[in-house]
Formats: structure tokens, C-alpha cells, sequence
């Protein structure tokens, strides 16, 4: 076996074989380096020693020993991990590049949707009418009265804000995944795993949040469930008492149940 250093390897595939490197050695680098930083040549004699399946190049520490300083192992496996790193950057950065067209593409969608919500906002909005009876003011006689109250309910389907919302979460369980920034904060390790449970339960709960300003008891759903906002109107003609009263109260604001 040469004792001498061999030509240079070649450095953009550090693991081919060098002058005079044979197959053994050879597979004995490859093993060596595909071991990740944590290497060594005790590690890999160790390893080789334990099998019994197949046979390994060698089960010699020495002759590992002798291999590693002939055909450059130290600097072959430098230079592999370099290229690994370099590989493993350039696919990230093909990630992120993919999410930003991704998400763009995802806001250029929720934003054109909007638009057309709002070109045709009166179609998205019901408004139903029902009558009731309560308990009016006492009359001339102080005798109590009762009147007939018109509820006028105005629900508007909100289906399209939990679909911008749940576009809004799902970009950003992409951008913590991809180690970008959110609201212009990065985070890792323990932060992220918090950050990424936290944006999951408002997704969960996306679906179960009443829309802003609406009254509790109506929320808005998967199944377009319209979030509501109730006014009341009294007619005058159904009021029982003092016309005059009644001409007064034509438009007498109160709560239903």
C-alpha cells in the first residue's frame, strides 16, 4: 500500500476516487463522511467491528489510520460537509422563494374575493321581519297597554372573513415552518413550537369567533351561519292606547329576547 500522499481530490465531488484510491478505501471515506460532523475514525472501527451480515473494508483501526492520512480523509470530509451545507441553503432558499410566490398568489386571491364581496355586498345580506307583542306604556286610564313590534333582523354572511382569516393563519404557519419572518419578528426552538400551537388553536377556533360588533348568542360558522344585528320599529296603527301617544312612538328604539 502507498505510504505517500496522493494528487489532490477533486473538490466539487470530494468523495470520488483519488489516484490510486481503491474501492475499499474508498467506501470506507464514504461511510466515514456520511457519519456527519460528529465523526471519527475510532467511531467508524467500532461500527465495522459490530457487523456480521455484511463484510466491512476493513475491521482494523490501524488500517483506517492509514487510509484516512493517505487519501485526505480530514479534508475530504471538510470539504463534503461544506457542500452539504451549501446544497442544504440553496433548497431553502428555493423554499422561501416558492412561499413568497405561494403567498402572494394566496393574497392576490383573498383580495380579489373581497372585491367582488363587495360588488355584490347586497346579495350577501338577509333581512327577515317578525312581529311581536309586549307590554306598552300605561294608557290615559292607567291601565296597561300593548303593543305590536316589528323586528327587523339584518344578518350578513361571513363566511368570506373566516376565509381570510384562515388564508392569514395558514401563511403563517408556513413562514414559522420556513423560518421567516411574521409581523417583521423571527423566531426559533421553544418560541417557534409555542407560536406554531398558539396560530393552530386560532385556526381551530376561526370558525367559532363571533364577528366584531355582533350580538352574543348568533356566530358566524363553516356553514355560512349570518352573525346579526336586530332594530325594532313599533306600528302605530297596532298600538293599543292614545293615538296621539301612538303618532309619537313611531319609531321607538328597544331590546328583544
Amino acid at each position: 500500500m502507498p505510504a505517500s500522499p496522493k494528487a489532490p481530490f477533486n473538490h466539487d465531488a470530494p468523495l470520488e476516487p483519488i489516484e490510486g484510491e481503491e474501492n475499499r478505501p474508498n467506501m470506507a471515506l464514504r461511510d466515514y463522511c456520511l457519519m456527519g460532523p460528529g465523526r471519527s475514525l475510532d467511531k467508524l472501527a467500532e461500527r465495522y467491528s459490530q457487523l456480521s451480515d455484511v463484510r466491512p473494508p476493513t475491521r482494523r483501526q490501524r488500517t483506517l489510520c492509514e487510509w484516512s492520512r493517505t487519501f485526505h480523509w480530514v479534508a475530504r470530509a471538510t470539504r463534503f460537509d461544506r457542500l452539504q451545507a451549501d446544497a442544504e441553503l440553496v433548497k431553502w432558499e428555493e423554499r422561501k422563494l416558492q412561499l413568497r410566490e405561494a403567498d402572494w398568489k394566496l393574497g392576490d386571491d383573498l383580495r380579489r374575493r373581497v372585491d367582488e364581496f363587495i360588488a355584490e355586498l347586497p346579495k350577501f345580506i338577509k333581512t327577515t321581519e317578525k312581529e311581536i307583542e309586549r307590554e306598552g306604556p300605561p294608557g290615559p286610564d292607567g291601565q296597561p297597554t300593548s303593543e305590536r313590534v316589528v323586528v327587523i333582523t339584518i344578518g350578513l354572511n361571513t363566511s368570506l372573513i373566516q376565509l381570510a382569516q384562515t388564508g392569514q393563519v395558514a401563511s403563517s404557519l408556513q413562514r414559522l415552518a420556513a423560518d421567516e419572518p411574521t409581523s417583521h419578528i423571527k423566531i426559533h426552538g421553544a418560541a417557534l413550537d409555542t407560536a406554531i400551537e398558539r396560530a393552530l388553536a386560532e385556526l381551530a377556533n376561526a370558525s367559532q369567533a363571533s364577528v366584531p360588533g355582533a350580538p352574543i348568542g348568533e356566530t358566524g360558522g363553516a356553514s355560512a351561519t349570518s352573525a346579526e344585528q336586530e332594530q325594532e320599529r313599533v306600528r302605530p296603527a297596532d298600538r293599543e292606547g292614545n293615538p296621539a301617544d301612538a303618532g309619537a312612538a313611531d319609531a321607538v328604539p328597544g331590546n328583544t329576547s
